[in-house]
């Protein structure tokens, strides 16, 4: 029998700020966090998109030493700080490090440092790269510092699968522990938007001008609204977390991974059918009804074709039976506050949730609209993440 795994710490740092209560209450209001984006430089001037989730401004100094920081791109800080919040959130104290695994996700990495050690390389030559930006350009540099910063001794993973990352990131730290590798694992995602890369995605068409335009499942859907931030996750196993005396916040009952082959390299596929079908016989076999679940916590975001794939989905594993459909990216954006690990686990706690302000009209070709809903402890449900390029993950969280 696998050991069983719960949620007893969180944390996020997006556009709501770093304050758990704050997003609890955008998720319940259901309003974009979008504000007027500055202009760039004239050369990162962007094609259509003027709004976006930017994290505001906030003191990191209690988590993240100002000297340590400053050598730090802005993922590592987030990373850093949110880690530190969900261990004092759970109750974490020092000493129970020695098999701490980190796992976190990132679609593009530290992109702010990327672009800054580019830019002194192409205009100054090489001899000027800085070293401060060197160590801390890649993509599994954060995970590292959390791992630093908290001395974590155990396995250290970073994921890079885009929009599904945040999910196979929890689903590798339940894995780990499920496996005795470990007994507790930080487990989240966190991206940054600077001008360099909002750009690109603007001129690859997958931002929407403003946010009255990001339309989860909407007919009029025409891209994402840019976030960014952390979300950050404590997982432990059951028996840890009792002989800590923690009070879990959610259970993982359930995880699934799969892989549509039919998507191209930069976007969503077609393969709806078999990717159903996994997640059918995978929650089956973990012996969860669809009847039992309680709504879904779904990663849809306002993308043409991502959002089509994940209405298929759920349509066909459901049928007519679709349960209330949440879409927190519709508040915090794409890549905002770690995606839907930390709305997914509020949800499980129950309140209210509101279908997006944006949302018009229905879409005939999805038949989903996303929903406005109660949720009362105790619930279960089902959390989706799609990746473009073809990653799919799913996770099912219930009241523990």
């Amino acid at each position: 029998m696998s050991t069983s795994v719960v949620i007893t710490g969180i944390a996020s740092i997006g556009p709501h700020g770093h304050d758990d209560d704050d997003l609890a209450a955008a998720l319940r209001a259901g309003r974009p966090l979008a504000q007027v984006l500055d202009e760039p430089e004239p050369h990162l001037r962007r094609r259509v998109c003027r709004e976006g989730a930017p994290c505001p401004k906030i003191d990191l100094s209690p988590w993240v030493a100002p000297r340590v920081a400053r050598r730090m791109s802005m993922s590592s800080q987030w990373i850093v700080a949110a880690g530190r919040m969900a261990l004092e959130h759970a109750g974490w104290t020092e000493g129970n490090e020695s098999d701490l695994a980190v796992c976190f996700a990132s679609a593009f990495g530290p992109s702010d440092f990327i672009n800054k050690l580019l830019r002194q390389i192409l205009r100054d030559g090489p001899a000027t790269a800085s070293p401060f930006y060197f160590t801390d350009c890649v993509a599994n540099a954060p995970a590292g510092q959390l791992a630093i910063a908290v001395q974590a001794r155990g396995a250290n993973f970073t994921i890079s699968q885009r929009e599904s990352g945040p999910l196979l990131a929890l689903i590798q730290g339940t894995r780990e522990i499920r496996a005795g590798r470990c007994t507790a694992a930080l487990a989240g995602a966190a991206d940054a938007m600077d001008d360099a890369l909002m750009a690109i995605l603007d001129r690859m068409g997958a931002l929407a001008p403003d946010a009255a335009s990001t339309r989860p499942f909407d007919r009029r859907r025409c891209g994402v609204l840019p976030g960014e931030g952390v979300g950050c996750l404590l997982l432990e196993s059951t028996d840890q977390a009792a002989s800590r005396g923690a009070a879990p916040l959610a259970r993982v009952t359930s995880t699934v991974r799969a892989f549509d082959p039919s998507a191209p390299a930069t976007g969503w596929g077609t393969g709806h059918e078999v990717l159903a079908d996994t997640l059918k016989d995978s929650l089956a076999k973990d012996g969860i009804a669809l009847d039992s679940i309680d709504a879904v916590v779904s990663g849809a975001s306002g993308a043409r074709d991502g959002d089509r794939l994940e209405a298929r989905i759920l349509r066909a594993v459901f049928r007519d039976r679709v349960p209330p459909v949440l879409v927190p990216k519709a508040v915090v954006g794409e890549y905002g506050a770690g995606g839907v690990l930390v709305p997914a686990v509020l949800a499980v706690q129950g309140g209210s949730f509101a279908a997006p302000m944006s949302f018009a009209e229905v879409d005939a070709d999805l038949g989903l609209a996303p929903s406005a809903v109660d949720l009362a402890a105790p619930c279960r449900v089902l959390v989706t993440a799609l990746g473009s390029g073809g990653a799919a993950a799913w996770t099912v969280l219930e009241s523990p």
